[in-house]
């Protein structure tokens, strides 16, 4: 077994005795391969998320994937532009969670304020559903946009990304942006209403 330092310049031989261990389902292949790559590939997932903890989480489960898929994967040495690759590629996914999960909380809350002024009169879910739409009109250009084609026409960040000619990373902080911003315009009408109705 090659034992894995620092000082190893040549992953090649390093990789190919990983993926025979990989090959004979050996767990070991999984924490040898982690302990050979993952500086390079946490450093870049830092890049893309901008966050040590999401980092690690993307890097665990792209390690925990590798063991889970290992019957169906076709892997080479050198591995490091696989993994990297294979990182990158689960950075965007998860961004695209995360804002995903971002815009349901926001739809949620305004969903239930919605709920409740149903029964206390179409004047005021009206005067709601302005708000809302002002806010959104106070949006910064290309933000309303890119928080637009999200919401509305339920477009991935890939997919706005492309359709911009801009980054996903992009696209993920034009989302982040509107969604303080809307939570900011709205939160003193929420409150209002809130109060309004006895909340």
């Amino acid at each position: 077994m090659i034992e894995i330092s620092p000082m190893t310049s040549d992953y090649t031989i390093i990789d190919a005795q990983i993926l025979k261990l990989l090959a004979d389902n050996n767990p070991k292949s999984i924490s040898l391969m982690y302990e050979a790559h993952h500086d390079v590939i946490l450093k870049r997932l830092n890049s893309l998320l901008g966050d040590q903890q999401d980092s690690e989480d993307v890097l665990q489960e792209l390690f925990l994937s590798l063991w889970e898929k290992r019957g169906k994967l076709k892997l080479a040495p050198p591995l490091r532009g696989y993994l990297l690759t294979a990182a990158h590629n689960r950075a965007l996914n998860f961004m695209e969670r995360k804002a995903r999960m971002k815009l349901t909380s926001l739809d949620t809350t305004l969903s239930i304020v919605q709920g409740r002024l149903t029964g206390s009169g179409s004047p005021n879910r009206r005067l709601l559903e302005s708000k809302i739409k002002a806010a959104i009109g106070k949006l910064p250009h290309r933000t309303r946009i890119i928080y637009l084609l999200s919401r509305n026409f339920d477009m991935s960040n890939v997919e706005i990304a492309g359709q911009l000619n801009i980054s996903v990373k992009a696209v993920e902080k034009h989302i982040t942006k509107a969604l303080k911003l809307l939570r900011g315009f709205l939160q003193l009408s929420l409150t209002v209403m809130y109060v309004v109705l006895g909340e």
